[in-house]
């Protein structure tokens, strides 16, 4: 049973599409105007604009590099935002990269005086952070690359293009270092190394897996070659027989040095595999904090690998950032380490190779 309502329809405004003209052709022609109206520059200094830019800069100034990434793929507004002068990208890279520059080119953020313009005609600020990001783990010539598979010669030394700045990586500042590679094969001896020779420098600080020891060196003459140093053993040795896998790290911080290791080692052959050999990472080990940057001359250190023998290497640098894989401690006399003198002079029939 229908009940009669006691309502004119014919008197009521009913929003109806029919009525407000919207017929096929006016339609299209409004998503036409919408289209353009999408592709025209924002209007400059409204209300809605300082409305959506205080809320960007409260998101956005707290992402990282993967949520800000994230952030960029939800539209236009961000991603012009984010890679502004004053965006997110620009301080993200200011935080992440302080204390560390590219060689050849310097910091993330180019200095007034040196373009004149702080870095206010950088197109693309993501771009400059993904660029200045790859290569801080790439090595410099002649291997242009994070991974080094072969050595040519005897005593090579392949030098990061990543320089560290001992000025701001001081305990003042809250800046720090992080620089961790992978040795996947390695047929004879390597060692981790950081240099001062680009600020003219004749200092090395080294830290060897496979004896566990830091050794600060200095040369004292060139012909015949000199030099004086000192080590310390905080980590146990290797078997002399073994050939070191795993990962290596240095780690800088309040003007403080640290080394770690991790050992890789090979389980049996699983014949479920058809025999071939599988790898267990073991725990990090470090040498804890045993030196401060005292030793190194001028403001600039270089990182550097220094292989002993030419061969077929797997080394690749994973890792060039500030966070280690724990904080180390203090390394002193009360762990009941001491350094001890380890002088060293080139063989005469060396120096006359050189000559």
């Amino acid at each position: 049973m229908t009940v009669p309502l006691d309502l004119d329809v014919a008197s009521v405004e009913v929003a109806s599409p029919v009525r407000t003209g919207a017929l096929a052709e006016e339609r299209r022609q409004q998503r036409l105007r919408r289209r353009a109206a999408l592709s025209e520059p924002h209007p400059q200094n409204t209300y809605i604009d300082e409305r959506w830019e205080q809320v960007y800069f409260h998101v956005a100034m707290q992402l990282d590099d993967a949520s800000l990434r994230a952030m960029d793929a939800t539209g236009r507004f961000a991603r012009h935002s984010n890679t502004a002068f004053g965006g997110r990208w620009r301080t993200l890279g200011h935080e992440n990269f302080l204390g560390k520059e590219l060689y050849g080119e310097g910091a993330f953020l180019p200095s007034a005086s040196s373009s004149g313009s702080s870095g206010k005609d950088v197109p693309c600020w993501k771009r400059r952070y993904t660029s200045f990001k790859r290569n801080l783990k790439a090595f410099s010539a002649p291997f242009e690359s994070s991974l080094i598979d072969d050595i040519a010669n005897d005593d090579e030394v392949a030098y990061f293009k990543c320089v560290l700045r001992t000025d701001q990586l001081t305990a003042e500042s809250p800046a720090a270092a992080y620089i961790e590679v992978e040795v996947r094969a390695n047929p004879d001896n390597f060692s981790l190394a950081v240099v001062d020779f680009d600020e003219g420098g004749a200092s090395s600080l080294t830290f060897s897996p496979d004896t566990g020891a830091v050794i600060s060196e200095r040369k004292v003459c060139e012909s015949p070659r000199k030099v004086q140093g000192m080590f310390v053993q905080p980590l146990e040795s290797i078997a002399v027989e073994t050939r070191f896998l795993g990962r290596v790290g240095l780690y800088i911080q309040g003007g403080r040095v640290a080394f770690f290791r991790q050992f890789r080692k090979e389980l049996p052959a699983d014949t479920k595999n058809g025999g071939e050999a599988t790898y267990e990472d073991g725990p990090w080990e470090t040498t804890g904090f045993v030196t401060d940057l005292v030793w190194a001359e001028g403001q600039r250190l270089t990182p550097c690998i220094a292989f002993r023998s030419a061969g077929q290497y797997e080394v690749e640098v994973t890792h060039v950032d500030s966070q280690p894989p724990f904080v180390p401690h203090i390394m002193g006399k009360d762990n009941g380490l001491e350094w001890a003198p380890l002088d060293w002079e080139a063989p005469p029939q060396e120096e006359e190779e050189e000559e």
